[in-house]
């Protein structure tokens, strides 16, 4: 493996969990423009193909990462393929469960709020939502695109759930964006742009991850809490 090819997977590595930038422009809610919204469709998005496994531990601050990382990249696409064959088995519904929770939070804030399916369409294992296939005769609607749902291990630490999130809602016309942020639970930054919640509960390693699959999925499915209480508090009139 070329110098240049490991450098450019150690900067993907980074960016992975580091969150080098946010993937847009971060647009804060209007009042006004949300004193005109009564009714919030959230739109339900695809679980994701491959559950994500992160750790660097392997990192020493030095050259010598690049010796490293032809162990490194293999060895996460192997435990993603484990954990995301045991969690489908299991019948996870992560973004079932965020989009759930995200109504209901919508909900307490005064809005009538529903979950609605997507037409969404599936680009090497990447799902995008085109907003003129969106089908709802809501006043807005709520899109979220999760780039990374999995586990990750940071600075040695334990395996938290992890789910990072661009959260972006649509108003009536589906064109004009009235609000854009960026959320992450579990390990990640908790620097703007991005708004973080803690997770409940963590994994010593990667076979603590495996050991119960019902209890690693429900804690995936509990990150989504802490997702749609940091959304609420951007949403909130």
């Amino acid at each position: 493996m070329s110098l240049c090819v490991r450098l450019l997977i150690s900067i993907s590595l980074f960016c992975l969990l580091a969150a080098c930038a946010g993937p847009g422009t971060k647009i804060d809610i209007a009042p006004a423009a949300l004193a005109q919204v009564k009714t919030i469709a959230v739109i339900r998005s695809p679980e994701p193909k491959t559950y994500r496994i992160y750790y660097d531990n392997w990192r020493t601050s030095t050259a010598l990462d690049f010796l490293f990382l032809p162990f490194v990249v293999p060895d996460l696409r192997t435990k993603a393929d484990i954990v995301s064959k045991a969690l489908k088995a299991h019948g996870a519904s992560v973004m079932s469960d965020l989009a759930n929770n995200l109504s209901a939070q919508l909900i307490q804030l005064g809005f009538a709020s529903r979950v609605d399916d997507g037409q969404w369409e599936e680009t090497d294992g990447k799902f995008t939502l085109p907003a003129n296939k969106i089908q709802s005769d809501a006043d807005a609607v709520l899109v979220v695109s999760a780039s990374f749902v999995g586990f990750a291990a940071l600075q040695f630490s334990d395996y938290h759930p992890t789910i990072r999130a661009e959260v972006t809602l649509l108003a009536k016309d589906r064109t004009v964006t009235l609000y854009r942020g960026f959320h992450w639970s579990g390990a990640g930054p908790a620097s703007d742009p991005w708004k973080r919640s803690s997770a409940n509960v963590t994994f010593a390693n990667f076979d603590a991850v495996m050991a119960d699959i019902p209890v690693s999925a429900k804690s995936l499915s509990d990150a989504t809490y802490g997702i749609a209480t940091t959304v609420a508090a951007d949403l909130k009139r």
